[in-house]
């Protein structure tokens, strides 16, 4: 598809999704994400959408800025208000404030997980530079994104816990521009189906990305309908879909994944996601969001009207059984002390 099309598709998808239930229309969380996101779609923008402000700011997470909560102006100050600083000293607060220390202290964790495990999943993996990253942190060689390295840790977890898992079909709600489609194809895991779905126009960052990155295993097309049946065992390859032709989808995956996104979203449209979810049985589910639940919206500030929390999970997934959670090892614990955990579910 030619990117000025892109702008066409959407205004499609837009009208399409209007026609679904409330539970797949946009939430109050990306109500104002998606004015933001759709002009980089219009304005032609897609070739360098992982330096674009607002996808910076909603889908594509950073090690630094503004992911990081402080910005290069910031920096600037420090280092014009102490011009005594020594070369070492400015390297220090060029790194942590860039996400370099970040990101260092995650390839730590990810070479130590696959150490113990004693044999490297990812192995030849080489992330792609579509979108035009403005974060790739060359650590030891290897090229690092905050996003690959989330997916890396949460895939990690999920073999530390249960090393012979098979995760030859892998579902995703809000798989943001795809970059579990990516590590999945590009790993050792043995995948061979990845369907992500996702609201527009989000979805149409994420057919960009992999139609690029993974060129023949990518099979689906968003401008083209999904039959009412659709079978998971007629399925291969990666798959990029809008958000309510979950409905269709028959069949039970090995892995569910869902990073972020959930947290993002109203408690009544959570349960409706879940309720597929249980509709599906995947074998294993693996959730990231934060424990205490997403911040309120305020007057000019992007939030949730109600909070989902960790033990929200536990009151609707009646069909799974807690396998471990973790926010300090594969998740993360913010300075304000919220945690981004991780979550291991399996089918009783």
């Amino acid at each position: 598809m030619i990117m000025n099309n892109y702008a066409v598709l959407f205004s499609k998808l837009n009208q399409l999704q209007k026609k679904q239930s409330n539970h797949f229309q946009t939430t109050s969380f990306w109500e104002k994400a998606t004015h933001e996101l759709v002009s980089c779609i219009e304005d032609q923008r897609l070739k360098d959408f992982r330096r674009d402000k607002a996808c910076l700011s909603y889908f594509v997470p950073t090690y630094g800025p503004p992911g990081l909560g402080l910005s290069d102006h910031i920096f600037e100050q420090i280092c014009q208000t102490k011009k005594d600083l020594t070369e070492k000293q400015i390297t220090t607060l060029k790194n942590f404030f860039n996400g370099t220390t970040q990101a260092i202290s995650d390839r730590r964790a990810i070479n130590a997980c696959i150490e113990v495990l004693g044999f490297n999943p990812f192995k030849g993996l080489i992330e792609s530079s579509v979108g035009n990253p403005i974060e790739h942190h060359n650590i030891e060689g290897t090229k690092i994104s905050r996003p690959m390295a989330n997916y890396m840790l949460g895939l990690l977890f999920v073999l530390s816990h249960l090393k012979s898992i098979r995760v030859e079909t892998v579902v995703e709600i809000g798989g943001g521009y795809g970059a579990l489609g990516e590590l999945l194809f590009g790993s050792n895991l043995e995948t061979n189906l990845y369907i992500n779905f996702d609201i527009p126009p989000t979805c149409i960052f994420a057919e960009f990305y992999l139609k690029q990155v993974l060129k023949n295993n990518f099979k689906s097309d968003l401008s083209l309908p999904w039959p009412s049946q659709t079978k998971i065992e007629q399925l291969s390859g990666a798959h990029v879909r809008p958000n309510w032709d979950i409905q269709f989808l028959e069949g039970s995956p090995d892995l569910f994944v869902n990073f972020h996104s959930f947290q993002e979203m109203e408690p009544d449209v959570v349960r409706a996601y879940l309720n597929e979810i249980n509709r599906l049985k995947p074998s294993y589910l693996l959730l990231r969001n934060i424990k205490e639940g997403k911040q309120k919206r305020r007057r000019n500030t992007a939030g949730v009207i109600s909070p989902v929390k960790a033990q929200d999970y536990t009151d609707w997934l009646d069909q799974y059984e807690l396998i471990a959670a973790d926010s300090f090892t594969f998740g993360n614990v913010t300075a304000d002390n919220f945690h981004s955990e991780l979550t291991l579910w399996g089918h009783k």
